[in-house]
């Protein structure tokens, strides 16, 4: 057993009605115009438990097992997905997804142990 760490963005059966998909849309301006916005999460899982083979985003069994550590909105233009592939636009958020890690990597372990702690810490009975 391992306990592995990965970043990805937060599932959208997750996500509240509070959080704004895309902020500040101009749906008339030429290209459309506004501000996107995904939840990015450090998470925390057993890797005996969760596998590349099992992993499914937003599925109870799988979410279960998962720790989430972090949580920051990435945010992009979203004119800047004007005449561009699917392919490249998966490639900016992945991108976009990447860069947020190695910022946040190095607090990883840190984070880890804190939150684990806390979340194993046994009530205080009154």
């Amino acid at each position: 057993m391992a306990v592995r760490g990965a970043v990805r963005f937060k599932p959208d059966m997750f996500r509240s009605t509070l959080e704004a998909t895309v902020m500040g849309l101009e749906p008339a301006a030429t290209p459309p115009t506004g501000t996107v916005v995904m939840p990015a999460q450090l998470i925390a899982y057993d890797d005996t438990v969760v596998t590349p083979a099992n992993y499914e985003a937003g599925n109870v069994d799988t979410e279960r097992h998962i720790t989430v550590l972090y949580e920051e909105p990435l945010t992009m233009d979203l004119a800047a997905f004007d005449g561009i592939t699917q392919a490249a636009a998966t490639a900016l958020w992945t991108d976009a997804l990447e860069q947020w890690k190695t910022r946040i990597l190095p607090a990883a372990p840190n984070m880890l142990k804190a939150i684990r702690a806390a979340r194993r810490t046994n009530p205080s009975v009154i």
